[in-house]
């Protein structure tokens, strides 16, 4: 499938890629090198203005933590603005929960969850650890390393949200 479009500044981009692009025609909207936003977020925006309602995030854990977490945080923005938004990778996807998530994968996988704000009424199904209390506070590592049993496991919230991080192999 060939993107509809393609936005940043180009400053990383490959000659390889950047032909490619150019030879399938694919339209691209350069930014500005020195710039308020990253690629990522003039990306979304741009998805958002066209009327995207849902969008995947690639490429995004790349080797610096700073942007990475701040592909992890633009998730929380996306929510607010009323769009469903999550990170694909080769190793695992990233999720916002506020209230619910039904996660597909394959038996021994393995799911942390890491709390944005308190999150309380936490339950979890398919899952090989429970939380005790239906607690999962900020900073805590409680929700690191769990492992779905099943095809299907389902988290629930009642307050507060989480991020899901799905990692497509065992722990």
């Amino acid at each position: 499938m060939l993107p509809n479009l393609v936005v940043g500044d180009f400053d990383s981009i490959s000659k390889a890629t950047l032909t490619w692009l150019e030879k399938n025609k694919i339209l691209m909207k350069r930014f500005p090198v020195e710039k308020d936003k990253t690629d990522c977020e003039i990306g979304i925006d741009e998805a958002i203005d066209s009327g995207a309602t849902q969008i995947t995030l690639t490429a995004t854990w790349g080797g610096r933590f700073d942007q990475t977490l701040s592909h992890v945080f633009l998730l929380r923005t996306t929510h607010k603005r009323a769009v469903s938004c999550y990170i694909k990778e080769e190793a695992g996807d990233i999720y916002l929960v506020e209230r619910f998530i039904s996660l597909k994968g394959t038996p021994g996988d393995g799911v942390s969850l890491l709390a944005l704000e308190e999150s309380t009424g936490l339950r979890l199904e398919g899952f090989k650890y429970q939380v005790p209390g239906e607690h999962l506070g900020v900073g805590s590592t409680l929700g690191i390393s769990n492992i779905l049993l099943a095809e299907q496991g389902t988290i629930e919230l009642e307050t507060g949200s989480v991020l899901v991080v799905h990692q497509k192999r065992p722990l």
